[in-house]
């Protein structure tokens, strides 16, 4: 029996790709889950430890992310790397110890995961993206995992920087100290 109801058509040349930074959807009373990308319904880009910082770099250019999760071979996340611990200076640190760009890793950059925070996923459908600024704000994190607890899943980050692409405004997060310290550590 022919299908009545749909039908395919031709598309033109200029159609562009739906980019979530190019609307004006989202505001700070929008419910937290409308800037978080569930892991469970899309394949978060990843990178092994050992990985050359270089494939970080593109990745977090390409995928317009701010932070990657960096996992073992079992896929059991061990950090984050993230586009603020890959800068041209932390870099140039590096090198300036004696290495070649080329021998640079995602160990020699990352946030061990001991040292991130987290919410857990139930949580996160009873706040809105302004809750989840102020949180990040009161804890003085500039991201967070999003965490379920119950089956010990990452299913997610939400960060500060990631939202204010949505928002098309600045958030602002004076950085805890300790976060500052351990990314300072990392850095140099």
């Amino acid at each position: 029996m022919p299908n009545r109801f749909l039908k395919l058509f031709k598309v033109d040349s200029d159609y562009e790709l739906a980019i979530p930074d190019h609307f004006d959807d989202i505001t700070s009373q929008s419910p937290a889950l409308a800037v978080f990308t569930d892991f469970r319904a899309h394949q978060p880009a990843t990178v092994f430890p050992d990985s050359p910082v270089t494939l970080a770099q593109r990745l977090l250019v390409n995928t317009h992310l701010s932070a990657l999760a960096v996992v073992d071979q079992a896929q059991i996340v061990c950090g984050l790397i993230t586009e603020a611990g890959l800068n041209e200076q932390a870099i140039m640190g590096k090198i300036s110890q004696g290495r070649t760009r080329d021998e640079l890793q995602v160990r020699d950059f990352w946030l061990p995961i001991d040292k991130v925070m987290a919410i857990d996923y139930k949580d996160l459908n009873r706040y809105s993206v302004g809750k989840i600024i102020d949180l990040l704000r009161e804890e003085r994190q500039p991201l967070m995992l999003v965490v379920d607890r119950d089956d010990h899943l990452v299913r997610g980050i939400l960060s500060a920087s990631d939202i204010a692409r949505r928002l098309h405004r600045a958030v602002e997060i004076e950085m805890d100290s300790s976060f500052s310290d351990i990314f300072d550590a990392v850095m140099h």
